[in-house]
């Protein structure tokens, strides 16, 4: 097992890969999966190992590195930073699990990949005896490909009231991959569907959510890291949200290296068209104010897990909001630069085509989608209960 590298290190493997995962961003796009070559560079760089758990040689990092790795990966690749995060953050979920389940995934294969896939009403949960019966499609599990396990969402019967929300690990032997991603958005995600034939769970290798909202978890005692002891579905949503300023950036990038050679159809130059300025200008300041916001709640989460306490309500409804609203700000940015592109942006190969069509993308996700996101802070200023009690 190889030294993982600290957190500079880090930082530094994702600015050195972006170029390289920029170079296949179109190879990723129309292959509508990770490239092995990119899936081998992020296990390469220990990427997928940041928030392991110590104990199987996993790194326990800081959660605020996770914003640096976004917004550099970002940059290069929409698709792959996109996977590279769930990769990384997904071990941050199994080490609340108990850790029997820990040992299933990452005993023998410290370097597994899991995948994470939702359920549709047709999905079906089963209590039996030890554990439970799925049957039935699972939708939309980015990097499905290269996954040795899935951490399936769940809804589990109850007798006297509504379901319950689990994650419950699969083995890759038991679910099939359905090869049904066709998107405009993300497409080089691969966030294929999956198919289950009545796998039996067993009750170790799932998590209640509502036992994760802040403190010990099942898996907390067998670590000494604070990010076991999170609130899950107050912090987990960061990876899903980060590289969206780092796609918007490269595309601001990518604009500013081209537009000095450019002239109008009069022959002026753009760049002296104050227009152009001020759109560049607005946009680099939506950008920074995505990052500040993002910067600011994570390091708060860490200062705080550092110090054993916990946010309170309004500080995680704040979280939410602040990453829904940090992607709705990438969005703004990236559709104020997207008509700077001319004729050539409207091209499907066309670098800030894609990267406009991803982050909008990356906007409809229900985790990060504004219009659900915001709700939670207002409900917490206002002194109702969440939209979500898992929260």
């Amino acid at each position: 097992m190889t030294e993982l590298p600290s957190r500079d290190r880090f930082i530094e493997a994702a600015r050195a890969l972006a170029p390289e995962f920029a170079e296949r961003a179109a190879e990723t796009e129309t292959r509508r999966r990770l490239p092995e070559a990119n899936v081998e560079a992020i296990v390469d760089a220990g990427l997928h190992r940041i928030y392991q758990p110590a104990r199987y040689g996993g790194a326990e990092m800081d959660y605020a590195l996770q914003l640096d790795i976004g917004l550099a990966l970002g940059a290069g690749c929409a698709a792959t930073a996109w996977v590279a995060l769930f990769y990384a953050t997904h071990p941050f979920v199994v080490g609340m699990m108990e850790p029997e389940a820990q040992d299933d995934v990452w005993r023998t294969t410290p370097d597994a990949l899991i995948a994470n896939a939702f359920f549709i009403p047709p999905s079906k949960c089963e209590p039996v005896d030890g554990g439970f019966l799925l049957d039935g499609p699972w939708i939309v599990s980015s990097g499905v490909d290269h996954c040795d396990w899935n951490n399936l969402n769940v809804m589990v019967p109850t007798r006297d009231g509504p379901p319950e929300h689990r994650f419950m690990l699969v083995p890759r032997q038991d679910f099939t991959v359905k090869d049904d991603w066709e998107a405009n958005g993300l497409a080089g995600t691969g966030s294929h569907s999956i198919a289950l034939d009545k796998v039996f769970v067993p009750e170790h290798r799932t998590l209640r959510t509502l036992d994760c909202r802040g403190g010990p978890t099942p898996g907390s005692a067998a670590s000494n890291s604070y990010l076991y002891r999170l609130p899950l579905m107050a912090t987990f949503p960061a990876g899903a949200c980060v590289s969206a300023p780092g796609i918007a950036q490269g595309a601001l990038d990518a604009m500013r290296a081209g537009m000095s050679a450019r002239r109008n159809v009069g022959g002026a130059a753009v760049a002296e068209l104050q227009t152009v300025q001020i759109r560049l200008s607005e946009a680099a300041a939506e950008i920074d104010s995505a990052v500040a916001l993002l910067r600011r709640d994570l390091e708060e989460i860490d200062r705080m897990g550092a110090a054993g306490d916990l946010p309170d309500l309004e500080q995680r409804a704040r979280y939410r909001r602040d990453w829904g609203y940090a992607v709705e700000l990438s969005v703004r940015a990236i559709d104020r630069l997207y008509p700077l592109g001319g004729a050539k942006s409207l091209a499907a190969a066309s670098p800030l085509q894609r990267a406009w069509r991803d982050l909008h993308a990356q906007a409809s996700h229900a985790a990060l989608n504004w219009d659900i996101q915001a709700q939670h802070y207002g409900r917490a200023l206002l002194d109702l209960p969440l939209a979500d009690p898992r929260i």
